[in-house]
């Protein structure tokens, strides 16, 4: 005989929907949503200073290597 509780349990899984398990659904599905967002934001920022720092390092490795071959030139 199967006891009152599974017979409950049973009724609950039946039931549609509440208000709040849709509201809590909403609620993570816009944690998840704002989480993702700020990953992505992080992820450009970094590849942006990434490009910047590349890009900055070899300007003043030209200008280095510039620098060496004028005094190279001027020194001769």
């Amino acid at each position: 005989m199967p006891s009152p509780w599974s017979s409950q349990q049973r009724c609950l899984q039946r039931d549609p929907p509440t208000v709040v398990t849709v509201v809590v659904v909403v609620v993570v599905i816009k944690i998840i949503v704002v989480v993702v967002v700020v990953v992505v934001v992080v992820v450009v920022v970094v590849v942006v200073v990434a490009v910047v720092v590349v890009v900055v390092v070899a300007v003043v490795v030209e200008i280095v290597v510039k620098r060496k071959e004028l005094e190279r030139y001027t020194n001769a």
